[in-house]
């Protein structure tokens, strides 16, 4: 590995030309793999660019890795090389330059399956989110509907008790059912009066006949 290392050689003093070029390439190759890395400049973070997970982040290296043509004992890791321009000073030290200034192959700047997917696995989520929102509210309206016809039953069993409550309450003189012994008394005392009158109609009539015969004659 060493003696790959010495043959590859590289570049103990790069320029500021160099320099800038592969800082660029590390972006661009970073880019690829996150969006949010197209704003890097060389002395900003990958952790605060979409490389905050060791997935991202084996995937940066195996690029880099590839980029540099699979030098042996390279390992441009992030923990390590934390910037781009950190990660391309040491590219530059133990990569030719030859090799780190040759265009970029497609393969290097195309997305990964994952982020490229990342879209649809968005819009996935958002329709799973939307389904679990319609189902909620389906539940909710069902709770609505149980409680509205809940009160409703109880509003109409308050209605019926309140109703007997005012039957039985009812006074007495007004309820039928304490009047069955006075239909009697007043038809006795009715017919009493009756009797009464019967006894001496028969007298008013006999002298209402006569003083009408009477006046007539």
């Amino acid at each position: 590995g060493f003696f790959v290392l010495q043959q590859m050689g590289g570049t103990s003093n790069p320029s500021e030309e160099q320099l800038a070029l592969v800082t660029a390439r590390v972006i661009e190759i970073a880019s690829a793999i996150s969006e949010t890395a197209a704003s890097l400049d060389g002395s900003g973070y990958f952790e605060d660019s979409g490389f905050d997970d060791e997935e991202r982040g084996a995937a940066l290296s195996a690029r880099l890795l590839e980029y540099c043509a699979s030098v042996e004992e390279l390992d441009p890791n992030i923990d390590d090389h934390p910037q781009p321009r950190r990660m391309a000073r040491y590219l530059l030290e133990n990569v030719e330059f030859d090799v780190l200034q040759a265009p970029l192959p497609s393969a290097l700047t195309a997305k990964p399956k994952e982020v490229a997917g990342e879209g649809a696995g968005l819009s996935k989520g958002v329709k799973f989110g939307a389904t679990l929102a319609f189902v909620a509210m389906l539940f909710v309206l069902a709770l609505y509907r149980d409680a509205a016809a809940s009160v409703s039953a109880s509003l109409s069993t308050s209605a019926s008790s309140a109703s007997g409550a005012m039957t039985r309450a009812r006074p007495s003189h007004l309820h039928p059912a304490h009047h069955r012994g006075t239909p009697a008394a007043g038809g006795a005392a009715g017919g009493g009066v009756s009797s009464g009158l019967g006894h001496h109609g028969v007298g008013y009539a006999t002298a209402m006949e006569i003083a009408l015969t009477g006046t007539t004659g």
